[in-house]
């Protein structure tokens, strides 16, 4: 064992070994990043296939120019279930919105395509066309992008879902996302899922994006990163992805700094002035029994979305939103001390939206709309945070200039930073 984790080492670079202090997190051996990986899960003769197509397809494009554009011109961005244009959100409220250009997008789902539309049209974007479904895409025709975006369907990797990762056609998806990646070669690669991804049952998909990625000349790391270590107080944890071409990175990629917290975020994020209402009040005695009165008055919010054995409480942090407790005509978490439920405008500001930006949303579209695509949706100031590393990397912008547009860390208050950013950037 000694011998093949030196082995591996010997043959891997960027301190990115399995087994070593700094690890990409998607291979096998020792534990690193929270992730720890033993037998192989069985794989199906056809996924097989499938796995064998997209790995060959890597080989066979190596050694051709990446169609990415170098330099600190136009960035255009492509985004594979790209929901409601958190990656345009986010590369906007991080100074870059005079860089953008759309590429291509898909997603399946008719109202987030409306909500993307409408996001581009706030920030002045042409939409590019869409793709509805991913798997009958034409990978090799469809148009290059220097930023790929890709926060493929969680249910097969989550904890809570079916778990059965791509024997799951759901979970096959980022199979298509690879296929594209190997014909475009974007400079940049981010990819975000669920924690559950790390899981040794998924295993042989995490192998397979790092096979594909690095044959391709990628560079790749891997973290489990949460919306509350970057100014927003969101229990959220998702795994982020990034790749970056090896011939386009001018410096040392390195992850966003942590911003500390602080217990008087909550209380920021919340519109404390609005009460309860009769329709919005529920039943806590379940909460009381598990944690105590001090539930009543203290600062928690409750997830009274899910069953009994998963009830939560969280204190000073709001549990991580979800799509199914955002949907409907009320959110599934309440807040005792206010005597009412989560609102959707909240919710937004917890992801990372900018209040100008909520305003329209809410005004243009259904709350029950709005709520489940946020839900979805990657969190903006982790996202954007990433990707201004990346920007950095590949020298699209100075650390210097870096370190002015990041306003999660220079603004006043954590819950002001998208507002100031979108004044300063829109």
């Amino acid at each position: 064992m000694l011998s093949k984790l030196a082995t591996r080492k010997k043959n891997m670079s960027d301190g990115l070994t399995s087994g070593s202090k700094q690890s990409d997190g998607l291979t096998s051996g020792r534990k690193s990043d929270g992730l720890t990986l033993g037998s192989k899960p069985k794989k199906s003769a056809e996924m097989k296939k499938h796995f064998d197509r997209i790995l060959n397809l890597a080989e066979e494009k190596a050694g051709e120019p990446s169609a990415s554009r170098p330099g600190r011109g136009k960035l255009r961005v492509g985004s594979d279930c790209a929901g409601m244009g958190s990656d345009l959100a986010a590369l906007t409220l991080f100074g870059f919105r005079e860089q953008i250009e759309t590429s291509m997008w898909s997603d399946s789902d008719p109202d987030k395509r409306k909500l993307y539309r409408h996001v581009c049209s706030l920030l002045d974007l042409d939409v590019s066309p869409v793709c509805k479904d991913m798997s009958k895409r034409n990978a090799a025709t469809a148009p290059s992008c220097d930023v790929y975006v890709a926060g493929y369907p969680c249910p097969s990797y989550s904890v809570l879902g079916k778990k059965k990762g791509v024997q799951d056609p759901r979970g096959q998806i980022g199979l298509y996302g690879l296929e594209y990646i190997c014909h475009h070669k974007p400079s940049c690669v981010v990819l975000e899922n669920v924690k559950g991804l790390l899981q040794k049952k998924h295993q042989q998909f995490r192998q397979l994006i790092k096979d594909v990625l690095e044959k391709l000349g990628y560079t790749l790391r891997l973290k489990l990163h949460s919306t509350l270590d970057y100014g927003i107080p969101q229990s959220r944890q998702r795994v982020y992805i990034v790749a970056l071409l090896k011939d386009a990175i001018v410096t040392r990629f390195h992850w966003p700094k942590k911003v500390e917290f602080k217990k008087k975020w909550l209380k920021e994020f919340l519109d404390t002035h609005l009460r309860g209402e009769p329709g919005q009040r529920c039943n806590i005695e379940n909460y009381v029994r598990k944690y105590g009165d001090r539930v009543r008055q203290g600062p928690y919010v409750l997830d009274v979305g899910s069953s009994e054995a998963f009830q939560s409480a969280k204190k000073y942090v709001v549990p991580c939103l979800t799509r199914s407790r955002l949907k409907g005509k009320q959110t599934g978490f309440f807040v005792p001390k206010l005597d009412r439920r989560l609102t959707v405008r909240e919710a937004g500001r917890l992801q990372g939206w900018p209040e100008q930006m909520l305003n329209s949303l809410l005004k243009s579209f259904d709350e029950s709309t709005v709520g489940a695509s946020l839900g979805d949706a990657m969190s903006i100031n982790v996202l954007g945070k990433i990707l201004l590393e990346c920007m950095v990397s590949l020298g699209h912008v100075s650390r210097e200039e870096a370190a002015a547009r990041d306003h999660w860390v220079n603004s006043a208050t954590t819950r002001s930073a998208a507002d100031r950013a979108w004044q300063l950037f829109r």
